[in-house]
């Protein structure tokens, strides 16, 4: 018993030891032919995880790609044709109004107005395109003198779209389309003097802030008796950006100045 006791506990052990190994090996076997069985209950469930892990990465990257350029641009194109025309006017008024007080931040104010739709270089443009109002004007009325709440309103609203050629550039284009829109001559001669004056703030503003744009937009008119009213304001808005006097009215001069040639 003694001599036989030693030998027989180690060969029971090797073999459980060896039953264990077979029994893990052929479940190994059971669950590796299972995985790669077509139909098997273990790949239904995993194949959806390793697709939506593999899926999600990049369906999350393209979506923020997209969302940068989709997010940003949607939104100026909506504010930029949706501001409503009132609403447009009436921060035009606020800032007709405001900035002429030291305590207003005027472009602070425009900044804001921009960013919060409740102005756009197009709600500005279309409503000085658009003379209906001025042709509601009763005959014989002195625009200039008199002055009618749409004519400034109007002047009101020039004043601001030069003022937004800081924040929108497309506002400095803006002026030169309303400058180079002819006059219909069909108009009521009080709407002709009124949106003539409108003419003369525009290139005075223009004239202001790029001269190049005010030179080609005047010479585009191609309207002598036109030409000749607004040359006053190619002065006056040279002069405010710093020319002398005299070096306005002959850069302006010289526009219209005949080519003279010299015979021999």
């Amino acid at each position: 018993m003694t001599t036989q006791t030693p030998g027989t506990r180690p060969s029971r052990r090797r073999l459980i030891l060896i039953l264990a190994a077979a029994g893990i090996a052929v479940m190994g076997i059971v669950l590796v032919s299972r995985l790669a069985t077509p139909g098997s209950t273990t790949t239904p469930a995993a194949t959806p995880r390793d697709a939506a892990t593999a899926v999600k990465p990049s369906g999350t990257t393209r979506l923020t790609h997209a969302a940068s350029p989709s997010s940003a641009s949607p939104e100026v194109k909506l504010s930029e044709s949706h501001v409503d025309p009132d609403v447009a006017r009436k921060a035009a008024l606020e800032y007709e109004k405001g900035r002429f007080n030291a305590f207003f931040d005027d472009k602070a104010f425009l900044a804001s107005s921009l960013a919060d739709g409740k102005l756009s270089v197009k709600a500005v443009k279309d409503q000085l395109l658009n003379t209906d109002e001025l042709k509601a004007l009763a005959p014989g009325v002195l625009v200039l003198t008199s002055k009618p709440p749409a004519v400034v309103e109007r002047m009101a609203l020039i004043d601001t779209l030069e003022a937004m050629i800081e924040d929108d550039a497309t506002a400095l284009d803006a002026l030169a389309e309303i400058g180079s829109t002819p006059i219909d001559s069909s108009l009521a001669v009080q709407t002709k003097r009124a949106v003539a004056a409108e003419k003369y703030d525009v290139f005075v503003a223009l004239a202001r802030k790029n001269w190049e744009l005010a030179k080609q937009t005047y010479l585009d008119l191609h309207n002598p008796a036109l030409m000749d009213l607004l040359k006053p304001a190619l002065i006056g808005g040279l002069v405010d950006s710093g020319l002398s006097r005299a070096q306005a009215v002959s850069t302006v001069e010289a526009l219209t100045a005949p080519t003279s040639s010299q015979d021999g």
